[in-house]
């Protein structure tokens, strides 16, 4: 059925078909209602009073509401839903943090040129307002779904300029000699268990902090993925969720690895629930373990980057020795292949090989 809307009049379109006005509004729990009229204004009359309805139930639906309110609305339903992540809901209600002192105007009366001011004074980084400028887009497109405001001023506001910086991943060399120095240093004996682990299954940093000792097969050399530590938006750390369904995994590593796995469980005297603990035997915190990685890197006299960029080079050396990539997202956990395709990094020193091998191919001195 085709349809022709009515000058952006919010769900109000008309049925070509059945030669009426068609009003179409979503419920508290998302479920669409339609009424069809012959004459235009009783459609209309039909949407302002189902609003009404709908505003009483759920800030999403009401007029009146301010961005502030809608924005935790809007959180909230997402935190009701299954489907989504907690470290989504934690990352959303961040943000909402940020959205001051616009936060606090009535969101069918906000502008572009309100939300470009806002994002050009706010006092963040690059990264921030970009992050800042699609939770917003986010936000208004939900608005508009729900025919909260008739405009989407996100339509024509200003996209912040910002190009995210991608570091080298660390080499071979580089994680064997992190790897190296950490065993010939006993005080480093946990470190040297964890990033042995981590080198070899490209593990997220809360996912290798949350796994169980009772996960542990030694003789089939696999651990479980069913948990990640994490960190509230107050700091305080947890163990809950991993990032998605296909983040929940049995990880496989080899019997070295499963060996120096073992005799850090002998030399550890911390009775815990957890693989790699604390002295009190409770997980790791992830901010802890940055801290820890920033010593671990100085100690090994290599340059900084993220724990997170063991990772992408775990995925970026795959690629290189030829895995695919459907392989590769199952070991990572990763629910799409595109994601496994973005996290792959280039090296330069293959960059360089690459242009030497066409060279070769086509005999140019």
């Amino acid at each position: 059925m085709k349809k022709r809307r009515s000058n952006g009049e919010g769900g109000l379109s008309w049925d070509k078909e059945r030669q009426k006005w068609c009003g179409t509004l979503r419920d508290t729990s998302g479920k669409p209602h339609k009424f069809r009229h012959v004459d235009k204004v009783e459609v209309i009359n039909w949407l302002n009073k189902m609003r009404l309805v709908y505003s009483s139930l759920n800030p999403l639906y009401s007029y009146d509401t301010t961005l502030q309110d809608f924005a935790f609305a809007f959180i909230k339903n997402k935190a009701a839903n299954p489907k989504i992540a907690e470290s989504t809901v934690n990352y959303y209600t961040y943000l909402a943090s940020k959205l001051y002192p616009l936060a606090n105007e009535v969101m069918n009366k906000i502008t572009p040129e309100d939300i470009n001011a806002f994002i050009a004074e706010a006092d963040l980084s690059a990264s921030n307002k970009s992050k800042i400028y699609k939770f917003l887009k986010i936000l208004f497109g939900a608005a508009r779904k729900n025919n909260l405001i008739l405009e989407n001023p996100m339509d024509i506001a200003i996209v912040p300029e910002y190009e995210p910086e991608y570091d080298e991943p660390f080499t071979p060399e580089e994680i064997k000699l992190i790897i190296t120095k950490l065993k010939n240093t006993p005080k480093f004996l946990r470190y040297y268990a964890l990033c042995s682990l981590e080198s070899v299954i490209g593990a997220r940093i809360g996912e290798i902090l949350g796994i169980e000792r009772s996960t542990l097969n030694f003789e089939k050399n696999y651990c479980k993925i069913k948990d990640a530590v994490k960190a509230d938006i107050n700091g305080r750390t947890y163990v809950g969720k991993t990032k998605t369904k296909a983040s929940v995994r049995i990880q496989y590593f080899d019997a070295g690895i499963g060996k120096i796995l073992q005799d850090y469980l002998a030399a550890c005297n911390v009775d815990s629930k957890y693989l790699f603990c604390t002295a009190n035997g409770t997980p790791i915190s992830v901010r802890n373990m940055q801290r820890a990685w920033k010593m671990i890197l100085k100690h090994a006299n290599v340059r900084y980057r993220s724990f997170h960029y063991l990772r992408h080079s775990f995925i970026t050396e795959m690629f290189i020795q030829g895995y695919a990539a459907a392989d590769i997202a199952a070991v990572v956990g990763h629910s799409r292949l595109e994601t496994t395709n973005k996290y792959a990094l280039r090296r330069q020193d293959k960059v360089l090989e690459i242009a030497k091998t066409a060279a070769n191919i086509y005999n140019i001195a």
